[in-house]
């Protein structure tokens, strides 16, 4: 008879052995999966911002000459930015840390547009204004693409460095 009871007592003290470790380990589990899906998150959050920063320099280069033309044609202001509306959500919800070179990127393609558009405004006076016109438009071009290649290197250099790594 007593032989009968050492496996129940045994497998008693294990079972509740096991109901007092088990809620740690599944807490661990529970924080584990946790992370791995938020670190998921962030790379899928991470490779939507990439792709609309792509978009941008392929948008930006005909925006700018698209915007230049109705000035010189239809006396139409300029628009100062590219419009950042998503690539500023990404970052401010996901890469917050990054949010200083949106901000930057920002103020530099302001000071550029309106030194610009100064100049535009002073051709258009003039009645040598269309050669004129054209040169600055190159100069606006040329300038916001160079803005924009070192604020796509920038930021994705800053987004890339707190994307977690695959385990």
């Amino acid at each position: 008879m007593m032989e009968a009871i050492v496996p129940v007592l045994v497998g008693g003290l294990l079972t509740l052995a096991g109901a007092l470790v088990a809620p740690f380990f599944q807490r661990k589990h529970e924080k584990w999966r946790a992370e791995r899906e938020d670190s998921q998150l962030i790379r899928e959050k991470a490779a939507e911002l990439f792709d609309e920063l792509d978009r941008m320099v392929a948008e930006s280069h005909s925006a700018n000459i698209a915007v230049f033309r109705n000035l010189a044609e239809k006396n139409v202001p300029p628009s100062p930015l590219p419009d950042l509306g998503r690539i500023r959500m990404l970052v401010g919800i996901y890469f917050p840390e990054a949010m200083p070179t949106v901000e930057g990127y920002e103020e530099r393609c302001a000071v550029v547009s309106s030194s610009v558009t100064k100049d535009l405004d002073g051709a258009l006076k003039s009645s040598d204004g269309g050669d004129r016109i054209k040169a600055l438009t190159a100069v606006m071009v040329s300038s916001q693409n160079e803005e924009t290649r070192k604020f796509v290197r920038n930021l994705r250099a800053e987004v890339a460095q707190n994307i977690p790594r695959l385990k």
